[in-house]
């Protein structure tokens, strides 16, 4: 089983990232947004208006394979932490649930990585950076138990500090990338850098005055 999140697409990252998506889990902000008509697409809904969202996408484009995340466990999520919970770390207990080993790509992998905060878009910014750090604390946890593993080496090191990040970067024969992206980077449009990054295009399903539309959403 393979969860991917949000916008994270395949295309033209096969070698790195695969091919296979299972299911995807998606916010708000990248409502149904698919590469494959058979992805499973998960969404967990904190709103009225996103359970109108599902109600018209099942009526707007009855094709689409949506499920959301059942209220109970949306609620164990919310009152179990003390922060709100990632997309990401809503897939990691599913996984939890459903596999018998976890590994884990691209979570919590920081800019001292030298790495992207998405790897297919430079511009990105994290949404809710005092959120991720808290969530750190309850993935490591998850990792430190022996439930998940991290796949990509330095995760840990590169939270306990620069040197030791350094060290394990070098021992893991990291190239620098410290002008990867420069170019784009520089391109880069304004509401990049504002909180929560640019927002995509509202989906249809969520507009005020709605009706269901010719084709796909």
């Amino acid at each position: 089983m393979v969860l991917r999140f949000n916008s994270a697409p395949t295309k033209g990252f096969e070698r790195i990232v695969g091919s296979k998506t299972t299911h995807r889990i998606t916010n708000t902000q990248n409502w149904v947004f698919r590469e494959k008509d058979t992805e499973n697409i998960l969404v967990h809904m904190r709103s009225t208006s996103s359970l109108t969202a599902v109600i018209r996408t099942h009526i707007g484009d009855p094709d689409v394979r949506l499920a959301p995340f059942d209220t109970d466990f949306v609620h164990y999520m919310a009152n179990s932490l003390p922060f709100m919970a990632t997309s990401g770390l809503y897939g990691i207990i599913i996984a939890l649930h459903q596999c018998a080993s976890v590994d884990l790509y691209g979570f919590q992998v920081s800019a001292k990585h030298g790495a992207k905060y998405h790897y297919y878009n430079v511009c990105d910014q994290p949404a809710n950076a005092e959120r991720d750090g808290a969530e750190w604390h309850v993935v490591k946890a998850i990792v430190e138990a022996g439930l998940a593993r991290f796949r990509e080496p330095c995760v840990a090191e590169c939270h306990e500090g620069q040197a030791s990040c350094e060290r394990c970067k070098r021992a893991s024969g990291f190239r620098p990338v410290g002008s990867y992206g420069k170019a784009e980077r520089a391109r880069c449009p304004r509401c990049s850098t504002q909180y929560g990054g640019c927002r995509p295009h509202q989906h249809w399903a969520f507009r005020r005055h709605w009706h269901p539309p010719r084709g796909r959403g």
